[in-house]
């Protein structure tokens, strides 16, 4: 075999080999978002809808419970992507490689059993196996700015039927089904449960279940003192106030299949232990613009 023919096979070679390892760290261009795209799909299917910037008050005008308040304007300055549904058992499985016993091989159902640690390190596996730094938890102004998707009002519970799984639509027996919920009743008698993501109608920023099926982690500690000294750019609330010197607390924001319908709000939030899973647990996640800025703060 003379010199160039060698040359020759030898690039061939090293192009198929490059080619079936994923073509270096631009392997995943293709499911990245070009520039302003309103939407793009990566490469286990995750959806993402593209967030303009926009102003709007964070938190609850009169909070049934004080860490929903005060209220607070939020400036979000910068564009983001927020996952169109919940993570999926599907995605879930094919990131992480695991797959819970307790589910069911229904790979549309949102991924539940979730701890916040847990959450992050599906997001880090997912950076990894998508090449790169963008995805993250969503802070608390993010989810709640598309919680609201424009509105300045809650929606009622007409609205709340036809896009949220909770206690009253998540049963075999509920509102919306032909039969009212008798008196007594329980989530466990009603067999509550989650159901497919995007199988209700999807809010005005084209995102699904933002309200119940399940909660979602966000990357912001539980501060039981509210949105006091929260950051006003949108950022995630790390901080360690007086109050919660010391908290490994997460805050979990939507509700769940098990919420009671008068209680699904865009402003509910809760705290838990950064490390305990909970059936109603789950997450959604971001795809940031921006990375290398947020982490130059």
């Amino acid at each position: 075999m003379n010199s160039v023919v060698f040359r020759a096979v030898l690039i061939c070679s090293l192009s198929v080999c490059i080619a079936a390892c994923g073509g270096g760290s631009k392997s995943n261009q293709k499911y990245k978002p070009k520039p302003g795209a309103k939407e793009f799909t990566n490469s286990i299917g995750m959806q993402f809808v593209r967030i303009e910037p926009g102003t709007f008050d964070m938190g609850v005008k009169d909070p049934p419970k004080p860490e929903e308040g005060p209220v607070k304007t939020v400036i979000l300055s910068e564009p983001f992507y927020m996952g169109v549904t919940e993570v999926t058992q599907e995605q879930f499985q094919k990131i992480m490689g695991e797959f819970n016993p307790k589910w069911k091989d229904e790979p549309k159902l949102p991924a539940n059993m979730l701890a916040w640690s847990t959450a992050q390190d599906f997001v880090h596996k997912l950076n990894a196996a998508e090449h790169c730094s963008n995805y993250r938890l969503p802070s608390e102004a993010e989810w709640e700015f598309c919680a609201k998707a424009g509105s300045t009002d809650e929606p009622d519970e007409a609205a709340l039927k036809e896009s949220a799984w909770c206690y009253q639509t998540s049963g075999d027996r509920a509102p919306g089904k032909g039969e009212e919920v008798a008196d007594g009743e329980t989530m466990r008698t009603l067999n509550c449960r989650r159901h497919d993501v995007a199988s209700k109608t999807a809010n005005a920023f084209g995102l699904y279940d933002m309200l119940g099926n399940v909660e979602e982690f966000c990357q912001d500690r539980f501060h039981k003192s509210g949105y006091e000294n929260t950051p006003t750019d949108g950022s995630a609330d790390e901080s360690d106030s007086p109050a919660d010197s010391g908290s490994t607390w997460r805050t979990l924001r939507g509700g769940s299949y098990a919420t009671p319908i008068t209680q699904l709000y865009t402003g509910k939030r809760h705290g838990v232990s950064d490390s305990y899973p909970w059936e109603t647990f789950g997450m959604r996640v971001v795809y940031d613009t921006s990375p290398s800025k947020k982490e130059s703060k």
